[in-house]
């Protein structure tokens, strides 16, 4: 038997709540129907020793108390949804398309250079090279 069970009701008698009060909140509380049978009629005995007959007509009322609020209690069941995806409806109204980035995509407005420009360019160094070298030696 618990004893911290019996210990509890009798702490709830002793406040002056009815034995079948604090046998609904332990039961409540998530105690076995079983627990608090046996605990009560602990309760019972220890309150002034009155006969077990006695003991046992409150567990006999406890339990139909405890049957009627096994039958109030709601059984969680789970909810099943089916996962349905999105229908797109988006719909083009002529907007120009918006671009955040252009990473990526070949820039169209990226000019190649000419051939002659790289030759003249070329020709420009080597030309720079050639003062250089010619300064550092004479």
């Amino acid at each position: 038997m618990n004893q911290s069970l019996v210990n509890g009701l009798m702490h709830a008698v002793s406040r002056g709540e009815s034995l079948q009060q604090a046998m609904m909140s332990f039961f409540n509380a998530g105690y076995s129907k079983g627990e608090i049978e046996g605990a009560a009629a602990e309760v019972q005995r220890l309150q002034g020793g009155k006969p077990a007959t006695k003991s046992e007509q409150v567990v006999r009322k406890v339990e139909g108390v405890v049957a009627k609020a096994e039958r109030k209690i709601p059984v969680a069941r789970p909810v099943v949804k089916e996962f349905q995806q999105p229908k797109k409806t988006f719909q083009h109204r002529g907007k120009a398309k918006q671009e955040v980035s252009r990473y990526g995509n070949k820039s169209k407005t990226k000019k190649n250079f000419p051939i002659w420009t790289v030759i003249i360019l070329s020709l420009i160094l080597l030309g720079l090279l050639g003062v250089l070298a010619f300064m550092m030696f004479y």
